[in-house]
């Protein structure tokens, strides 16, 4: 806090001292609540243990199932009518 104090004294007339103080609390209250965490409870990160763990199924998205498909003729199963358009990721 010592710190954001010193810098707030060297910021020019145009800048809102209370705003830079406000984020400057921000980011050290941040700071210290991450540094509270046990390391022991931070895992790394992995896909999900399901056929399809992610958007476009995997780390590289290619969307390429891998599983055999050759059976699947490509005739439409079921259809929905909106009353408005969707918006989507493609």
């Amino acid at each position: 806090m010592i710190e954001a104090r010193i810098a707030l004294k060297r910021l020019d007339k145009g800048c809102s001292k209370l705003s830079i103080l406000v984020v400057s609390t921000f980011v050290l209250s941040s700071f210290a609540m991450s540094m509270t965490m046990p390391l022991d409870k931070i895992e790394s990160a992995s896909l999900a243990s399901s056929p399809w763990p992610m958007f476009r199924h995997d780390l590289s998205h290619t969307g390429r199932s891998p599983y055999d498909t050759s059976g699947n003729t490509g005739n439409l199963k079921w259809n929905y009518t909106t009353d408005a358009e969707i918006f989507s990721s493609p």
